[in-house]
């Protein structure tokens, strides 16, 4: 578990109140809860979250499927399909704001590369792979074919002029 610094965990750690575990003993710690839960028909749907077969948590599963979804509140985050936006999180601000009528928040417009790799880190963090079809279907990005010898590569449009070269003999470069 990360523990941030502008958060209760964060401001314990800082104060003593809370010892940090070594990485080797919490991954220890995460192997035997993993154990545990499996044994007892638990199914690790994310990194960090379990549940009964079929019985994911429904707020997590929007974010997987990218539906819109409205956060009211000091951090809440809100997505409509083309932009997401963040509320502050400092309450004493939220709370004036709201009394002279205002929202305070910052919004980000994402470009199909943004939705992308969201879609992308979205389905790593369930456990998923990330195929063709699903970034086809969310991202309306344009794939482009690309031969390298005997193999055939796909890759998005917008990619194209950035991507890391996918041939071994460029060791990781840029491929322009």
């Amino acid at each position: 578990m990360t523990i941030e610094e502008k958060t209760v965990f964060g401001n314990w750690l800082k104060k003593g109140k809370l010892k940090s575990e070594k990485d080797e003993v919490a991954a220890g710690q995460m192997e035997l809860l993993m154990d545990l839960l499996n044994n007892a028909g638990y199914e690790q749907y994310e990194i960090s979250n379990f549940s009964k077969p079929a019985y994911y948590s429904r707020h997590n599963t929007s974010y997987w499927k990218q539906k819109k979804y409205l956060g009211v509140g000091p951090s809440a985050h809100s997505y409509n399909g083309n932009t997401r936006q963040f509320n502050v999180s400092n309450n004493a601000l939220y709370i004036q704001s709201l009394e002279k009528d205002k929202v305070p928040f910052e919004s980000e417009t994402l470009s199909r590369a943004n939705k992308s790799m969201s879609i992308c880190s979205l389905h790593f963090a369930q456990r998923g792979a990330v195929t063709l079809v699903i970034l086809f279907k969310n991202s309306n990005l344009i794939f482009e074919r690309e031969e390298k010898g005997t193999r055939s590569i796909l890759f998005p449009r917008v990619f194209r002029n950035k991507r890391k070269s996918l041939d071994p003999d460029t060791k990781g470069k840029i491929a322009r």
